[in-house]
């Protein structure tokens, strides 16, 4: 039997390439691609060079090419209401390369844990194995630690509208190129577009930045190790 999985970065599918390192999930014939859309923030383009030197991991782009170049050309943002972001660089580009390797017929890895039941769909064609072994969040870090992989960061686009505020003011303390480009892409817009509902350059009120900088100082901008 083909499988196949859509590697998202984040924890949950970084546990699922644990267990199968240590032997605990094992398929046949297993395939892995990632959908880079050009915007993931640099952690994340860390992680996966490190997990391509254990797995053959396929990165596949958009025949749109850069996410952050395509909204600047037609005068957008991602938005909230509206997930063309998501269908356009993710889903796309995935389809298409099930269709290029004849995985039409392949069950899909999804890497929905415990306690996201709310999620499953049970489409005969996928598998849940984080849920279905009962392994939840804090279960998937503990995996990937056993394995002394460095925790991945949390995965999505650097210029996603649903990103938590904490993101947008850690990124506005520790990768000033990222969050200058951010303000560019609102101010290029038409109509007065906005990530958030609201101007990035007067959403975050100088006291409150201030308050909680503080707890940031762990961010990891990036990943990459010498090994």
């Amino acid at each position: 039997m083909k499988y196949y999985l859509s590697f998202g970065a984040g924890v949950n599918s970084t546990a699922i390439l644990a267990l199968i390192y240590l032997g605990k999930l094992k398929y046949d014939d297993l395939k892995i691609v990632f959908a880079d859309t050009g915007c993931e923030k640099p952690a994340t383009y860390c992680h996966i060079n490190n997990m391509q030197k254990l797995f053959n991991i396929d990165v596949v782009k958009s025949n749109l090419g850069n996410m952050y170049d395509y909204c600047f050309d037609k005068k957008v943002v991602p938005l909230r209401m509206f997930r063309w972001c998501t269908d356009k660089f993710k889903i796309r580009p995935i389809n298409k390369w099930v269709k290029d390797n004849n995985l039409d017929d392949a069950t899909k890895i999804i890497g929905f844990c415990a306690g996201e039941e709310n999620r499953l769909k049970y489409n005969e064609n996928e598998e849940y194995p984080l849920f279905d072994m009962g392994i939840d969040k804090n279960g998937c870090k503990k995996i990937i630690s056993e394995v002394g992989w460095s925790m991945p960061p949390k995965s999505g686009c650097y210029i996603c509208p649903f990103q938590k505020k904490m993101e947008w003011i850690a990124m506005m303390k520790n990768d000033k190129e990222l969050w200058n480009k951010s303000i560019a892409l609102e101010e290029n817009t038409k109509n007065n577009m906005n990530i958030t509902g609201k101007p990035l350059k007067d959403w975050l009120k100088k006291e409150e930045y201030q308050e909680r900088l503080f707890e940031f100082d762990d961010f990891q901008h990036c990943l990459c190790r010498s090994d």
